[in-house]
C-alpha cells in the first residue's frame, strides 16, 4: 500500500510540475536535469510562430534551424489548444519525411535534441514511430501525439486515409510528393472532434461549427529548383492562405564580389560564425547559392553538348553588348517551345547576350 500510495505522490508531482514554458516573443523553456533548455527563436521564427496561415513553410540554406522552427511551432501550438471536456489539451501531429530512413535520421535526432525531456514519453515503433508526451506547459496537462510517416511515393499516401489529424508537419518539402500538401490538409483540423470539446452540446450545436484551434501544415526545405512544383505553388500561383518564409542568407558578396558571412543570418550561434564561409572554397556557385545563401538552384538535365562548360568560369550575370561588334541571332522553331538566341563573336569568344525562351507559345509571342 505504501509503495502504490507513493508511485501516485510521484505521477501527482510529475503531472504537476511544469515541463514546457511560452515566455514572450516564444521563448521556450524545457525543464530539464542537470540544466533547462532555452530556445530563442530567430526573427524568422518569431514571425512563423505568429503566422496563421493554413500552410506555414520555411526555405533557408543548411543549418540554418528550419526543422527547429516547425518543431517548436508544433509544441507551441499544443499550449495553446482549448480543452477537451476532462480538462485535458490534445494534440495529433503527422510528421511526414520521404523515408523511414531519414525519419531516424533527421526527424528523430532533432526531436532528441530538444523535446526527449518534455513530460512524460511512451514510444512504440508499430504500426508507425509514434512517441506520446503527457506535459504540463502551466497551464494544464496537454497529451501531444506524434506520429512520425515515411511518404515518397503516391502510393504511400493510402497510410494516412481515414486517420484524423490536429496538424501536420512536412520535412524537406520538396523531396515529398507534389500532391502531398492538398492531401494532408484533408486529414488535419479534425483532432481534438467536437464530440471530445463539447461532449453532448456538438449534437445540439451549430451545423456551421468549425474547430476553435489552428489546424494545417508547417512545412522546410532547402531551396528546390527553379522548375520544381514548390517553386511555381509559392512563387507564381502564390494561394492566399499560404506563407513562405525565406531565412536570411548565410553569406552576402562585399564590393568586391568577395563571399563575407551574413552577421543577420539565422542560428549562428548554434553552427558557429564561420560555419557558411568554411563551405566557400572547393564548391561551386551553385552550391553556394543554394546551400549557404538558401535561393532556388537552376537545375542542369541530360547530357552537356560541353561537358567542360563551368558555370563559375564560363558566365557572368550581365553581359554587355559591344559596339560596333555584329550581333547574331539564333533561332529553335519548336512548335510550342520556341527559342531565340542574342549573341556576339568578340576576339574569338562567343558570347551570349540574351536567351528568351517559349513554353507554349508561338516564336512571334517571345
Amino acid at each position: 500500500v505504501i509503495d502504490r500510495i507513493e508511485t501516485l505522490e510521484q505521477i501527482i508531482t510529475r503531472d504537476n510540475s511544469i515541463h514546457f514554458e511560452l515566455k514572450d516573443n516564444y521563448q521556450v523553456i524545457i525543464h530539464s536535469k542537470p540544466h533547462n533548455i532555452i530556445y530563442n527563436p530567430s526573427s524568422t521564427g518569431i514571425k512563423f510562430h505568429q503566422c496563421t496561415s493554413r500552410v506555414k513553410h520555411i526555405m533557408g540554406a543548411f543549418g540554418s534551424g528550419k526543422s527547429t522552427i516547425c518543431f517548436m511551432d508544433i509544441f507551441i501550438q499544443a499550449t495553446q489548444m482549448p480543452p477537451c471536456i476532462d480538462g485535458v489539451r490534445r494534440m495529433r501531429v503527422a510528421l511526414v519525411r520521404n523515408t523511414a530512413g531519414e525519419i531516424e535520421t533527421s526527424l528523430i535526432k532533432t526531436w532528441k535534441l530538444w523535446f526527449e525531456p518534455v513530460g512524460t514519453i511512451k514510444a512504440r515503433k508499430k504500426p508507425n514511430i509514434t512517441i506520446d508526451h503527457k506535459f504540463n506547459s502551466g497551464n494544464g496537462i496537454i497529451e501531444l501525439e506524434l506520429i512520425f510517416l515515411g511518404l515518397d511515393k503516391n502510393k504511400d499516401l493510402d497510410k494516412i486515409k481515414s486517420t484524423e489529424f490536429t496538424s501536420a508537419y512536412l520535412n524537406e518539402l520538396s523531396e515529398l510528393p507534389s500532391n502531398i500538401l492538398g492531401f494532408m490538409l484533408s486529414r488535419v483540423g479534425r483532432y481534438p472532434s467536437r464530440k471530445m470539446l463539447e461532449g453532448d452540446a456538438a449534437d445540439t450545436g451549430n451545423i456551421e461549427w468549425k474547430p476553435p484551434y489552428w489546424y494545417g501544415i508547417v512545412s522546410d526545405t532547402n531551396p528546390p529548383y527553379i522548375d520544381h512544383w514548390l517553386y511555381k505553388l509559392f512563387e507564381v500561383i502564390r494561394p492566399s492562405n499560404y506563407t513562405l518564409f525565406k531565412q536570411p542568407p548565410g553569406l552576402l558578396k562585399d564590393k568586391e564580389g568577395k563571399w563575407i558571412k551574413n552577421d543577420q543570418a539565422d542560428n549562428l550561434r548554434y553552427i558557429g560564425q564561420d560555419y557558411y564561409i568554411d563551405k566557400v572554397e572547393g564548391n561551386t556557385q551553385e552550391f553556394i547559392t543554394v546551400y549557404c545563401c538558401g535561393d532556388y538552384g537552376i537545375l542542369k538535365t541530360g547530357k552537356p553538348v560541353y561537358p567542360q562548360y563551368n558555370d563559375d568560369l564560363h558566365s557572368i550575370d550581365d553581359i554587355k553588348i559591344v559596339p560596333n561588334e555584329m550581333i547574331y541571332y539564333g533561332i529553335d522553331f519548336g512548335t510550342i517551345t520556341p527559342a531565340f538566341l542574342v549573341a556576339q563573336l568578340v576576339g574569338g569568344q562567343l558570347r551570349i547576350i540574351k536567351e528568351f525562351l517559349g513554353d507554349n507559345s508561338a516564336l512571334e509571342e517571345l
